[in-house]
């Protein structure tokens, strides 16, 4: 059961969740009591603007991120994707595992980032892991920092995944 969403660049078109609205009190309660003040506590570490090449200096980065068997740079985050039957996009939640959107493999990064306002240099650490671990039962988990603190895990057994 997922119970917290911290994923990056929804905005405010979250089609994805309209499926499990329908569900009725229960999915309802769960994003209000347990997402969102989880959500705004995280918001007070948040970055101004996502570690990249031009503000981060990478001390320290292990492991390789795939995304449809291409490299992903380095601030990249180990991350599962799902669509539905016909191949719509589903984020975290759909019948089929794709992994045209998922992000797979193992990264752990270590990166100082430069506050541009206060010029502020602070130490930060990331690791992310989503592979199979044992036959169908996948493993997604994300600690330290994205563009926030971050610790999300996850155990899915997955027997379908697609490609289009």
């Amino acid at each position: 059961m997922d119970l917290y969403d911290d994923e990056d660049e929804f905005g405010w078109d979250v089609y994805w969740w309209m499926v499990g609205k329908k569900k009725g009190f229960i999915s309802a309660y769960r994003w209000c009591v347990l997402r969102n003040p989880a959500w705004n506590l995280q918001g007070l570490f948040i970055f101004k603007e996502k570690p990249s090449q031009t503000n981060s200096k990478i001390l320290n980065s292990k492991g390789t991120l795939t995304k449809g068997w291409k490299k992903v740079d380095d601030f990249g985050v180990a991350v599962l994707k799902y669509v539905d039957k016909d191949g719509n996009y589903m984020d975290n939640m759909g019948e089929f595992l794709s992994l045209k959107y998922s992000i797979i493999g193992s990264k752990s990064l270590v990166f100082n980032y430069t506050n541009k306002e206060t010029g502020k240099i602070s130490k930060y650490f990331r690791y992310s892991f989503a592979n199979p671990i044992i036959n169908s039962f996948w493993v997604e988990l994300q600690i330290g920092f994205t563009t926030r603190p971050t610790f999300r895990m996850k155990l899915k057994n997955i027997t379908k995944s697609i490609d289009f």
